[in-house]
């Protein structure tokens, strides 16, 4: 591994041979070579980048609402472009492997005019059972929606086992503190594609004085035990102001079906029974921005604690909006924990560690020669 994740590491040859494949159809292409700087081995690599950072950092001088991506060996690459309603829209490659050390570097042609590279086969299983009602299945995770509650998941399973539920939280004060969790969804809203799976869940808290809306945002990989999730806004739908203190992710575990042996172990909840945990990670770059404490009251209650503060006075129609997106990562494991949740955390920090570089947008001549862009 190089000593320092330096850009000078990160670099790319001007000029790599046009491929048959593309060079009929594709008028511009822009390289990004992309490494892993650790010592963890991935695969099934998701690479997120705003589109806009893209197109700044590349000088294309357009707009990109459709990609092909080939990577090592000119394997056509997963991919995906989700127009979210609210925020920058996001490019999403998946990467079949990068080993340890490993660089490749991937040649995206943007508004490709063929349909012919984007019959790529789904990982992922977006069931809508009713309206508001939906299951996820990533080959490793199943995920419910089935009841008429406010909770984003009603069940999570792994591998066919019982986890538990999760819910977004809210924390108010107005004269005193309260926590409360959203009664009803309210509006959901799915991007889908071969390289993942995101929703938008809007949820609300119907009451007449101090009622309140929040949209939470899930990320779902194939073959992941893990996904990620993040708190959009909250809006203050009620009559009176009040004070936004916090707000929480909560996964209320059920491991196996039972959860009375369900014990807090750090971040998470294990079942040692069932050798099953259920809890949260945080990624590198947000760890700072939340404080988890997991724990259990004297009448064997959950508190799993996974909030960020706020502290901010909402009005009645005042949302806040949070413009860290600041995520975690929930996961489940099967196994020791001080072996399968430390896999799984080196694993999240390799993710997230992973390193790029975009080059300056090359244009494909008729004659099959290079034009870099200035």
């Amino acid at each position: 591994l190089p000593e320092t994740n330096s850009l000078s590491w990160l670099n790319y040859q001007k000029g790599l041979p046009i491929t048959n494949q593309t060079s009929s159809i594709a008028l511009v292409r822009i390289p990004i070579v992309v490494a892993n700087l650790t010592t963890v081995p991935l695969q099934n690599v998701p690479l997120t980048i705003p589109v806009s950072v893209l197109t700044k950092t590349s000088r294309f001088p357009g707009f990109i609402n459709r990609i092909v991506v080939t990577g090592k060996d000119d394997t056509v690459l997963s991919n995906q472009i989700d127009n979210f309603t609210d925020g920058d829209p996001e490019i999403c490659i998946l990467m079949p492997s990068l080993a340890p050390g490993e660089r490749q570097t991937l040649l995206v042609y943007p508004n490709i005019n063929s349909t012919a590279f984007f019959d790529l086969p789904a990982n992922l299983i977006l069931r809508t059972i009713d309206e508001n009602k939906y299951s996820i299945d990533n080959g490793t995770l199943e995920l419910f929606k089935t009841e008429n509650t406010g909770f984003s998941f009603d069940r999570i399973e792994l591998a066919g086992q019982e986890l538990g539920y999760l819910t977004p939280l809210v924390h108010q004060v107005a004269g005193e503190n309260t926590w409360r969790t959203p009664d009803q969804i309210e509006k959901v809203d799915f991007y889908s594609g071969p390289a993942r799976i995101v929703l938008d869940i809007t949820a609300r808290r119907n009451q007449p004085e101090y009622g309140f809306r929040v949209k939470s945002r899930y990320f779902f990989y194939p073959q992941k035990n893990w996904f990620t999730a993040q708190v959009v806004g909250i809006e203050n739908i009620g009559s009176r102001p009040w004070e936004l203190a916090a707000y929480f992710f909560y996964p209320i575990s059920n491991c196996a079906g039972n959860k009375s042996d369900d014990m807090p172990y750090g971040t998470y909840w294990y079942d040692a029974p069932a050798q099953l945990s259920y809890g949260v990670l945080l990624p590198n770059a947000t760890a700072n921005l939340f404080r988890i404490s997991f724990w259990k009251d004297a009448e064997g209650n959950e508190h799993p604690d996974v909030y960020r503060e706020v502290k901010s006075i909402l009005k009645p129609g005042q949302r806040y909006s949070d413009k860290r997106r600041a995520t975690i990562n929930i996961f489940g494991a099967l196994g020791q924990p001080g072996v399968a949740v430390a896999n799984l955390r080196n694993e999240l920090y390799a993710n997230t560690a992973l390193s790029y570089r975009i080059f300056p947008a090359e244009e494909l001549a008729s004659q099959h020669q290079l034009i870099f862009l200035k």
